[in-house]
């Protein structure tokens, strides 16, 4: 049996465990990311985390600090940028630590929010 052009890169995603997409493989065998794949995704979701919690901390800031920037479609654009905020906290840096092995999300990210789906109940 050939390998499929892609066979490739499951090779280097998956631990070269796996040399055809067959489904059969698929759902029977537990798969370990390669530390090449670990490492890039630790690094695209560190800068997207790093540029959200940035640019929502200077959004938030411009609208607290300028006069000019109270109005109300402004606090609206504020109150988006915190809520955006909180889930970069919450749910991005855990999962940029998970990536690496630090499995933060089972002993800080899971509990927060679980929490919070509590207390925001009405």
């Amino acid at each position: 049996m050939e390998d499929s052009p892609l066979s490739d890169v499951s090779k280097w995603l998956l631990n070269d465990t796996a040399t055809t997409f067959d489904t059969a493989i698929l759902e029977d065998e537990a798969y370990e990311f390669s530390q090449a794949s670990k490492t890039t995704l630790t690094v695209i979701i560190t800068v997207v985390t790093l540029l959200g919690i940035v640019g929502n901390t200077m959004v938030i800031f411009i609208v607290i600090i300028f006069p000019d920037m109270h109005t109300l479609v402004n606090f609206s654009f504020a109150n988006l940028a915190l809520t955006d905020l909180t889930l970069l906290l919450l749910d991005g840096v855990p999962t940029a630590a998970d990536t690496i092995g630090l499995k933060l999300s089972a002993k800080l990210g899971c509990a927060i929010p679980i929490y919070l789906q509590y207390v925001s109940r009405i």
